[in-house]
Order: C-alpha cells, then structure tokens, then sequence
C-alpha cells in the first residue's frame, strides 16, 4: 500500500513545514515524502530518515549546499537562524577611500540580496492580501537575477547612483510591465538599504523623476486581458452548460467555477487558489461559504480575499455581491457535486470552490484557462470562428477578461458607472474613497439579475429549471 502525503490530523496536505509542531508531526510519521522544506526559509529542507537539516542556496551565481545539524539538537528555530547566517555574508573584500586614509569592508548588494528576499516573504505575510508571498518573492528573485544583478550585484551599497538605476531599466525595452516590476524591485531594495541602517540616507544619490525621464520608450504594443465581445457571451454560456453532461470530474467543477466567475465579473483569486499548494495562513486568502448568504442573496468577500486588502493603510471594505437566481443555481450545484460524488456536506468553512478531488484546496485558476482554450479548440473543429478577442486577432479569451465585457455589456445598457465600479471592486481616488462606502446593493442587484439573464438568454429554459428543480434542498 502506498505511503500517504504528511498531512495534518484533519487530512489536510502539508507541502512545507511551517512550525514545530508540524516538524514533530512528519519527523514521527511514516510519510511519502523523504524531505520536506521549510515554509519560512527557502532552501531548508529536513531529512525524514536522518533528521538532518539541509541548506541549499546561491553565493556568487554558484549553488551551495550546506548540513546545519541534525533535529532536535538542533531546533526548528535555530536551524533557520543558522540558514539566514549562511547566506547573509560580509564581503571580505577592501576599498580605500579617497577620503578616509584607512581601509574598510563595504557590504555588497549580492552580500544582502537573501536578507532583503526574507524582509519582503515575512512583510507579505503580515499583509495578508491574496497574493502568495513564496510566489511573489520568487518572481522578485527572477528579476533581480536577470535584470539587476549584472549591473550592481557586486556594486558596494553605497556606491548606487542614478546612473545604476538607468543602466538596469534601460535594455528592457520589450514590455512595459517588465521594466516597471523592475523598477518596483529596485525601488523596495533602496528603501530597505536605508531603513535598515545598511547605508547612510545621504549617500544614496538616486533621482527617480530623472530616471523616468531618462528610460526610452518601450517597443512594444501593451496588451489588454482577452477578451470576448459581449454579444457572444450567451453562446458561450451555452456552450459551458452543456459540458455540465461531461463525466469528467475537473472539468465539470471547472465550467461551474468559469459561470461563477462570469456571473459575478469577480478576479479569480478571491475564490480560486495559485497554481500551486496553500498552507498555512493562506486559507485566509480565499472566500469560504461562511461568506454566501443564501436568503439574502449576497455573497460577501472578505478584504483579506481582495487583489487590494490596505487602502491608504486602511483595510478595505468587504465586498457585497448581489446573487441573481442563475448565480445561486450555479452555486448549488457546486454543493450538490460534492454531496452526489463525494458524499460531503460542504461546511461553512469549506472554500467556495473546492479542488474537484480534494477539500482542502480551493479549485485551481489555471483549469478555468485550460477550459477555455479547450472549447475554443472544440469550437474551430465543429467548424465555428472560435472564442477570440474582436480586438485582439489570434489570441484566445482569457477568465479576466469578463471583468471588461461585462463593463462594456452594462455601460452600453444604461447602468451607472458607479455601480459598476462597485460591482468589479475597483479603487477610487482618495475623494471616492472617503465618500462611496456604500455598496449600493438596491440598485447593483437589478444590474446583476439582468447580466445573469442576458448570460442565459440562449440556454434552454427548460434545461434551465431542470437544474433549479434538481438543486432546490441545497
């Protein structure tokens, strides 16, 4: 019989190790994983047959790996703070001053890069907002290597000018995005140099309105989320219910998710996971049914499962959806999978959309992409145009792009700019802000009654009740 994946005593899988009394948990288990690494230092790893501690990581563009101990002489804490000590090294190297007559060891950028990735995983984990941390910081790493590091990775700190800055920015002439996610790196980077003590304010001689006057335009042509022309939208809808009839299980949850997110013109990360485990605090991120009211029809979002969670340093308001009938059906449906499949009762701490094979896990993001690419296929080989961006020739239909069909769809029917706005969770300027706390839900819930209808207009309504009548004791 194969070995289970570690999980904690409610079944939930564990992917990193995030205290020590998980530590304890897979260390006196019989588990199929024979390593597992820790959520709060990437590269530590901890040997499940040996209890030895593992670190592997980069000094000087070369991988380094180091064996720190073993558990539990070596305890959870100190392990991460002998990881931390590893790669943050001073450099031995000396300059002479023209102005100070003895010598002095300067710290490196490339010296302190780990200490800053650390700063940046824990201050997105206190803000708890629905980005994933491990991943964002990952992305931050990407860039600094391919962008940043050639030119100041063995710059000392103080020695960073606005000359660097140009020099980093400059090549990356491709896309707009790049360069400013770039630039947001950078940017972080300096400001933690000075807080922390790193480096004197006064040294750091960097003039960012000369450096956004300085870049040369990007080449490139910034592309919008695909989107498709909203008088198409009730053939598309069509076409997801029908692979309602479908046997496979991740696509069915898939086409329920693709409605949902139709249906309410919501961001996917509100109520559907990373393309990758959730542990810890990251249940936080994801809406749960705790958060759907089904007699007053409103599904209320937390700020934490928000793309924006501080505003201003304030929390966001949460956000209110009115529910239309087809949007409960649809909801209902996702409750009768779960109770028909897998015999379970959805709990109010359940996710709104649970992963098709386990409970534990929001639905992936990535199917709802998969699906549409799929049926845009299964559109051109019965012999349709397809499910492409009017605007955008060639390049299929994306979830997101909804969020703009549906804005398009609403300002061409007479409804207010405003209520949109509050429909798609959209930020304001400051005045706005202050002003417009209410969600306006009297007159968005016409709005929505009559997106979900127009939706379903070219669905059979026979079809249609059928689903109702079939989902009415959830």
């Amino acid at each position: 019989m194969p070995k289970k994946h570690f999980q904690d005593s409610k079944g939930r899988r564990i992917e990193r190790i995030a205290n020590e009394t998980q530590l304890k948990q897979y260390l006196q288990g019989s588990w199929a994983e024979k390593s597992l690494g820790i959520a709060i230092e990437p590269g530590l790893r901890i040997n499940h047959a040996t209890h030895a501690w593992d670190l592997l990581f980069e000094r000087n563009k070369c991988r380094t790996h180091r064996t720190l101990g073993k558990y539990p002489k070596v305890s959870l804490k100190e392990a991460v703070e002998k990881a931390r000590e590893c790669k943050v090294v001073v450099n031995p190297r000396k300059q002479t001053s023209s102005v100070q007559s003895s010598l002095e060891t300067q710290l490196l950028i490339d010296d302190v890069i780990e200490e800053y990735f650390q700063y940046r995983y824990k201050s997105l984990c206190e803000r708890r907002s629905n980005k994933d941390p491990y991943k964002s910081v990952e992305r931050m790493r990407y860039q600094y290597a391919k962008f940043i590091r050639p030119v100041i990775g063995n710059l000392p700190i103080s020695m960073i000018k606005t000359s660097h800055v140009i020099a980093v920015l400059s090549p990356i002439t491709a896309s707009e995005t790049t360069r400013s996610k770039t630039k947001a790196v950078l940017s972080k980077l300096v400001q933690w140099l000075v807080f922390s003590g790193k480096v004197d304010v006064d040294l750091m001689q960097i003039d960012w309105f000369l450096v956004n006057r300085a870049l040369p335009p990007c080449s490139n042509i910034e592309r919008h989320y695909a989107r498709l022309g909203y008088d198409r939208i009730p053939e598309l809808v069509e076409d997801i219910f029908l692979r309602l009839n479908i046997e496979k299980e991740r696509d069915y949850v898939s086409s329920l998710a693709l409605l949902l997110q139709l249906l309410t013109a919501q961001r996917a990360g509100g109520f559907l996971a990373f393309d990758r485990a959730i542990i810890g605090e990251g249940r936080m991120w994801f809406s749960t049914w705790s958060n759907v009211n089904f007699e007053d029809k409103i599904w209320t979002i937390p700020p934490n499962c928000l793309k924006v969670t501080i505003i201003r340093n304030q929390y966001a308001q949460p956000l209110k959806i009115p529910l239309a009938e087809e949007t409960i059906i649809v909801l209902k449906l996702i409750k009768k999978f779960w109770k028909e499949r897998r015999g379970i009762n959805l709990a109010p701490i359940d996710f709104v959309v649970p992963k098709y094979d386990d409970l534990t896990r929001a639905h992936c993001s990535h199917c709802l992409r998969l699906l549409l690419k799929q049926m845009h296929r299964e559109s051109l080989q019965r012999g349709g145009i397809g499910y492409h961006d009017p605007d955008q020739p060639g390049r299929i239909i994306t979830p997101h792009g909804f969020r703009s069909t549906f804005e398009d769809w609403c300002l061409s029917r007479g409804f207010s700019l405003i209520d949109v706005n509050k429909a798609l969770a959209h930020i304001g300027n400051k005045v706005q802000e202050a002003y417009q706390r209410e969600a306006l839900l009297k007159t968005r819930r016409p709005m929505m009654d009559a997106w979900a209808k127009f939706c379903f207009s070219k669905v059979d309504p026979t079809v249609l009740a059928r689903f109702a009548q079939s989902v009415a004791g959830y």
